[in-house]
């Protein structure tokens, strides 16, 4: 249930928050998540491509971790992020016409609901 809202449910728990995207809302959202990435706290997973017959390809520092095959679920947080990676090269800036910037996408084809997802969490 949103957490501004009475619900008819006894015990329910006020767990959503709604987001109002207004463009002032959205600068702080992109200037946020691109500090947290830069200060690496926010880490993405590594690429899906150093993924080969179900296990992670890593230095040899790492033999045990590689060892272990991944599930199909594990394998798609991997490709999931890296959708999310695709998404966030597409974000750019644009000057809308009374002058504000806006964060939007290069064309109207591409996505980037995975980075405002990202963003509002």
């Amino acid at each position: 249930m949103p957490d501004d809202e009475h619900s008819l449910i006894h015990n329910a728990i006020p767990l959503l928050r709604p987001v109002r995207a207004y463009n002032t809302f959205n600068q702080q959202m992109a200037s946020a998540t691109t500090i947290a990435l830069e200060q690496q706290s926010l880490e993405l997973p590594i690429s899906s491509r150093f993924i080969i017959e179900n296990r992670i390809a890593l230095d040899d520092d790492d033999v045990n971790e590689a060892l272990k095959k991944l599930t199909e679920q594990e394998k798609a947080i991997f490709i999931e992020a890296d959708a999310l990676q695709i998404e966030m090269g597409n974000i750019v800036e644009k000057e809308s016409s009374s002058g504000a910037i806006t964060y939007d996408v290069a064309k109207s084809t591409q996505h980037k609901d995975r980075y405002s997802a990202l963003g509002m969490a």
